[in-house]
């Protein structure tokens, strides 16, 4: 599942919103594990695609897609 989210590949059978909320996930992981220490690192810049893809997760709900929009500014 890891290398199929990071292809960037389409996951068979998920909406677009749930395909995001696995990209943001991975995303978030990359930061974390970049932050937690020693290497290998991730991509030094996956930080910065997790606000684009947090809009793209939370499309389809309303009142998270205000909290979303709250946080990361228009």
């Amino acid at each position: 599942m890891f290398e199929r989210i990071r292809s960037g590949a389409p996951l068979d059978g998920l909406t677009a919103e749930q395909q995001a909320l696995f990209r943001l996930a991975e995303l978030v992981a990359e930061v974390a594990h970049n932050a937690a220490g020693p290497p290998p690192y991730f991509n030094h810049h996956a930080g910065w695609r997790i606000g684009p893809l947090a809009r793209l997760a939370a499309a389809g709900d309303p009142g998270t897609h205000a909290r979303v929009e709250a946080v990361l500014g228009s």
